[in-house]
C-alpha cells in the first residue's frame, strides 16, 4: 500500500506542469499539444509528485503513439457522476494516434504488457508506465478509463475525487 501525503493542488496548474515537461517530445514530432479547462481552479487533494508521474506516463505514451503532425488535447473539468455523492475532477487525454486494438484494452494496465511488441520503444520502455499511472490514481481513490480505436486514436479519462 502506498503512503500518500496529499495537499490541495490546482489540477489546471498540474496539467500545465506536465505539459511543459513533455512539450519538447511533442515538438520533436510536430504534435500540437493543448490544455483546456472548464474552470481556472479545479482543486484536488493529491500528492503532487504521484499525480504528475501518472499524468506524465499517460501523456508521454500519447506522444509516442501519435504520428508526426498529430494532436493531443488535455481537458479538465468537474463532473457530477450519478452514482457518486461528491464531485470528481475528470482529466481527458485525447490523441489522434495509432489507437489500441480492442483485444488489448483489458490488458494495457498490466505490468510489462505491450499491445504491439513491434512498436516497443527502442529506448528501452518497460511496459510499466500505464501500470504505474493506474496505481498512483487508484491510491488517490480515483480510477482511469480508456476508449480507443485503431487508426483513430485514444481517450484516457482520469477521475479524482475533489
Amino acid at each position: 500500500m502506498m503512503e500518500l501525503h496529499p495537499r490541495t493542488e490546482n489540477l489546471v496548474v498540474l496539467l500545465e506542469d506536465v505539459t511543459a515537461k513533455t512539450r519538447f517530445m511533442a515538438e520533436d514530432k510536430h504534435i500540437q499539444l493543448s490544455v483546456h479547462a472548464e474552470e481556472e481552479n479545479i482543486p484536488v487533494s493529491v500528492e503532487k509528485s504521484r499525480i504528475l508521474q501518472a499524468l506524465y506516463n499517460i501523456l508521454s505514451n500519447a506522444i509516442y503513439y501519435t504520428n508526426p503532425g498529430g494532436q493531443i488535447r488535455l481537458h479538465a473539468e468537474t463532473v457530477h457522476l450519478p452514482d457518486r455523492q461528491q464531485p470528481y475532477a475528470c482529466i481527458r487525454v485525447e490523441d489522434n494516434g495509432v489507437g489500441i486494438p480492442e483485444a488489448d484494452l483489458p490488458h494495457i494496465f498490466n505490468r510489462f504488457y505491450r499491445a504491439d511488441h513491434s512498436r516497443a520503444r527502442p529506448s528501452g520502455g518497460t511496459g510499466l508506465g500505464l501500470a504505474i499511472a493506474q496505481q498512483n490514481i487508484v491510491a488517490h481513490q480515483g480510477w482511469i478509463e480508456v476508449e480507443s480505436e485503431v487508426g483513430r486514436g485514444s481517450v484516457f479519462k482520469v477521475y479524482l475525487p475533489m
